[in-house]
């Protein structure tokens, strides 16, 4: 099977949306370049840069390995049976420029690093941004702590977290 870097990601979405009932899934999971595969564009590097995937009847949730897919510039998952929540690992993906997902039954909010100029269907979705709160920052704060204390030669043995109220966090 050839090296596609990408190949992996594209593996995983297929078998977490029920790809074998999918209407199109042309050369998915074949040896043949994912740039071949139905919906998938890819660089010359055969890099994927695009997944048009609408109205191709995908159901279950959209898998967080999407985020590992860093040259996509657009995914169009429109009119699926996708549920769940939209992973934050989108939020990751630097070169993302378009991103349709309406027309599934998502729950949750929309990644707050997701906002910004992004096309997009957020609005027909109905559910709010994400807020990063203060506790979530502040614990960002605590683990860069935990892994400065980690790489400092003493093995961590434990770490507890508990919140009373937002911005309000212990770490033990």
């Amino acid at each position: 099977m050839p090296d596609d870097p990408d190949r992996g990601v594209l593996v995983a979405l297929y078998n977490a949306t029920g790809g074998d009932n999918w209407t199109m899934r042309t050369n998915w999971l074949s040896d043949r370049p994912v740039g071949e595969w139905y919906g998938v564009t890819t660089d010359g590097d055969g890099r994927v840069t695009g997944l048009a995937l609408s109205d191709n009847n995908l159901h279950g949730s959209i898998p967080a390995d999407l985020g590992r897919l860093d040259g996509m510039a657009w995914l169009d998952l429109r009119r699926n049976r996708l549920s769940g929540s939209i992973p934050a690992a989108l939020g990751d993906l630097d070169s993302l420029t378009h991103l349709y997902l309406a027309g599934n039954s998502l729950t949750g909010c929309v990644p707050a690093r997701l906002r910004g100029e992004l096309s997009n269907d957020f609005a027909s979705l109905g559910l709010p941004f994400c807020q990063q709160s203060s506790a979530s920052a502040y614990l960002g704060l605590q683990v860069t702590h935990v892994e400065r204390q980690a790489n400092s030669g003493r093995p961590l043995q434990s770490l507890r977290i508990e919140c009373a109220s937002l911005g309000r966090c212990l770490v033990f």
